[in-house]
């Protein structure tokens, strides 16, 4: 499910949650110029969910982990 998004300048990265077992992210990083996913960062913690704090409900989130 899609959660947020952010832009570095060169890309947009698009903030997804993955449920399971347990709760997986992964930010993929579209490359607006070269319209390519260019990598995809997966991560388990909530730290990096930081970035995104503006944009989303991390109580929310652990709702529906």
């Amino acid at each position: 499910m899609h959660i947020a998004d952010r832009d570095d300048g060169i890309h947009k990265i698009l903030l997804y949650q993955i449920n399971g077992t347990e709760s997986l992210y992964v930010e993929a990083y579209y490359h607006k110029e070269y319209n390519v996913i260019r990598k995809f960062r997966p991560f388990k913690s909530m730290e990096p969910l930081d970035l995104y704090a503006d944009q989303i409900d991390v109580v929310k989130l652990l709702k529906k982990s």
